[in-house]
């Protein structure tokens, strides 16, 4: 449906835009939509099969893994604030979790020829 896909491109625009935000979470998407909290957990999941929080997550790790491929010269404790992480360990064993490697071990890798 093409308000579906609307309303999609609009929730990962936001999601993109706040991202380096530590403190946005759900409730910080769900104030840009005119919607109950259940309503707004329910339509994502329809559209997405995942719940808000699940699509908040993965979109952290990637935004992540790219600004450690961008700047090699960064570091692991800065790309984790700058993608609204505060804890560096739970960062870093999230990462791992997703990528099964960790932020520094992708460094490494990447400073080989």
């Amino acid at each position: 449906m093409p308000n579906d896909t609307a309303w999609l491109t609009r929730l990962h625009e936001l999601i993109q835009t706040h991202l380096h935000e530590e403190d946005t979470r759900v409730d910080t998407l769900i104030t840009h939509f005119a919607m109950s909290r259940t309503l707004f957990y329910k339509k994502v999941k329809q559209l997405t099969g995942a719940t808000p929080t699940q699509m908040l997550q993965p979109a952290r790790l990637q935004r992540a893994c790219k600004l450690l491929a961008e700047n090699e010269q960064e570091t692991v404790a800065r790309v984790a604030h700058a993608v609204g992480m505060s804890d560096v360990k739970n960062f870093t064993a999230l990462f791992k979790k997703h990528y099964q490697i960790t932020p520094s071990q992708l460094k490494k890798r990447q400073k080989m020829p």
